[in-house]
């Protein structure tokens, strides 16, 4: 075998031998779909490992996404790859936008110590494409839920407005026609006396309902202080009294963390802001979870309220759950210390 043979078959043996290592169109289409079902089950927190899972596919040593400005790493991967041996110091870095609906929602960046071939670049392309569709989404439901959050903030405002104008607004109308009857000398000034007092009882409710008391007082004394409430006689309606039993003896749940007890609060009262009758509430902590359940075989809740609390609780990590019957809570909670006994 002359020179130009062994040369010939020394080239060809190499490069069977680096074709062995990359990796097939198949195992690359493969690699994409792996990608893309990690990003649909975990959203784009996933991205380090999809990343890492895909480096193979691009015979690079490092990977890295960063935010639209090229400035910020979102998610960064390495590996040891072979790659072909080159003089020292040199690198190859690729670029490829990460677009979704004509919108930038970073760069994807490659890096290795060979020149990219256009497949590779192919592959980048596909794996930017996944990673666009991931991060749009996500872009999308935060500004959804952000959304959402200022109209339920507003939905909450405009309920407290209806109860000011509904009771304060009331206990003030009795007071000026109380005050128009004493100025036309028809009754005694003493007539006053009553109205105005039934309008700072007014004022002072309204005040109560606005502020969360589990934050002043504790989860525990907050959740009776609806028993007492609720107790008490409702003329302007016209509904009976409502007979609550209230079950929440357990001192970690005075230990909660605040916007867990402001949510079972909320929710505890909004179950049974018009529910009759007899009702029954009950909380408790298991050390990871706290649960709240409110039962009533007259309870008649205002489903978008609860469907406000619910979006919260699912923001927590928890579960607000709506039956005919009642309402159930649930929430992850870890305590700061210990209860004081």
């Amino acid at each position: 075998m002359g020179f130009r043979e062994s040369a010939q078959a020394l080239t060809h043996g190499v490069d069977t031998l680096w074709v062995s290592v990359q990796p097939s169109s198949t195992a690359t289409e493969l690699s994409l779909a792996a990608a893309a079902r990690l990003l649909a089950a975990r959203g784009v927190s996933a991205t380090s490992d999809v990343l890492t899972l895909m480096i193979p596919a691009l015979g690079c040593s490092e990977a890295v996404l960063r935010a639209p400005d090229a400035a910020r790493v979102l998610a960064r991967a390495g590996s040891t790859w072979p790659v072909p041996a080159q003089p020292a110091g040199e690198r190859f870095v690729l670029d490829v936008p990460v677009r979704a609906c004509g919108e930038l929602q970073g760069v994807l960046t490659i890096a290795g110590h060979a020149v990219f071939t256009l497949e590779q670049a192919e592959v980048l392309t596909g794996l930017a494409d996944v990673l666009a569709l991931a991060w749009s989404a996500q872009a999308r439901a935060g500004r959804g839920d952000a959304g959402r959050a200022v109209l339920d903030d507003e939905a909450d405002r405009a309920q407290a407005a209806t109860e000011l104008c509904d009771n304060v607004g009331e206990a003030l109308v009795t007071v000026r026609y109380a005050a128009d009857l004493v100025a036309a000398g028809r009754a005694g000034a003493d007539a006053l006396d009553e109205p105005v007092q039934a309008a700072q009882a007014a004022l002072r409710d309204a005040h109560r309902a606005l502020r969360a008391y589990a934050l002043e007082a504790g989860l525990r004394t907050a959740l009776r202080e609806i028993a007492a409430r609720g107790g008490a006689d409702r003329p302007a309606d016209g509904r009976p009294a409502l007979d609550l039993t209230v079950d929440a003896d357990d001192p970690w749940l005075d230990a909660l963390p605040p916007p867990v007890a402001v949510t079972v609060q909320r929710v505890a009262e909004a179950a049974l802001r018009c529910a009759t009758g007899v009702a029954r509430l009950t909380a408790t902590f298991d050390g990871q979870r706290v649960k709240l359940c409110v039962e009533s075989a007259e309870i008649a809740y205002d489903a978008s309220e609860l469907d406000r609390w619910a979006r919260r609780a699912s923001a927590l990590g928890g579960d607000l759950r709506l039956r005919p019957a009642g309402v159930e809570l649930e929430l992850p909670a870890q305590t700061a210390s210990p209860p004081a006994r």
